[in-house]
């Protein structure tokens, strides 16, 4: 069992900061600090100090970036269903439905309705069966969709469950237009940009490049965040 002990051994934390210190250790548990504490002290050097404010930005920031992603991939869910809400709401008779569709709609539930309910990997899995007339001015980069569609589910899958971005390491592997292919979450982040339209995409990168930058006022602890957790969009 994680002891308190073992987790402030070696740690640097301010007067300021020990109320704040004691109150995220009861709220967010001592599981995750250490955890983060663990990932800085791989690169630090052996008889340096961690800092509280080290991990506490570090914490902020994964819980930013959850919170962005969230935000565009809600977004990239309400578009999908719009496009297939004005292409097909009139014209229902397609024989490209999924079963999950297909057998409401024989029972004359609205298609608003059906889509309101549904999965979003059930929603994906529509999307991979329209004709390609309308694949092809969705999607500008073609090649490996259907893989690159399923890790945005896995992504979505990720940060609905709050799971810890920085470090979790059960992203799928995204095949990037001009870029290396590979499964971390920048990787992901990229992949989802590439399927939004390109103003939003664009607003979408803006976002998570911002949050690392400090926004902290002054009740806050000092954002002090490790350049190693950094995910650099501009390279």
């Amino acid at each position: 069992m994680l002891s308190r002990e073992i987790f402030l051994h070696n740690l640097e934390v301010n007067k300021e900061d020990k109320e704040r210190l004691e109150k995220f250790l009861k709220s967010k548990g001592l599981f995750i600090h250490n955890k983060i504490k663990s990932k800085i002290e791989a690169f630090a050097n052996n008889d340096e100090k961690i800092k509280y404010t080290q991990i506490a930005s570090t914490y902020r920031y994964d819980k930013r970036i959850r919170l962005i992603l969230y935000k565009y991939i809600s977004y990239y869910e309400e578009y999908l269903r719009s496009i297939l809400l004005d292409n097909f709401d009139n014209n229902l008779n397609q024989v490209f439905w999924i079963k999950q569709i297909q057998e409401k709609l024989e029972v004359n539930i609205q298609l608003e309705r059906i889509l309101e309910d549904l999965s979003f990997r059930c929603l994906i899995d529509q999307i991979k069966k329209l004709p390609e007339s309308i694949k092809s001015k969705l999607f500008l980069y073609q090649k490996h969709l259907n893989k690159n569609l399923n890790s945005v589910i896995v992504l979505r899958n990720a940060v609905m469950h709050n799971k810890f971005l920085l470090f979790y390491l059960g992203f799928g592997v995204c095949y990037l237009n001009k870029k290396p292919s590979g499964s971390t979450l920048r990787h992901n982040i990229y992949n989802l940009a590439s399927f939004l339209p390109y103003d939003v995409a664009k607003s979408f990168i803006n976002d998570i490049q911002g949050c690392q930058n400090d926004k902290n006022d002054s009740n806050d602890t000092k954002w002090d965040l490790p350049e190693q957790f950094l995910i650099d969009l501009n390279t």
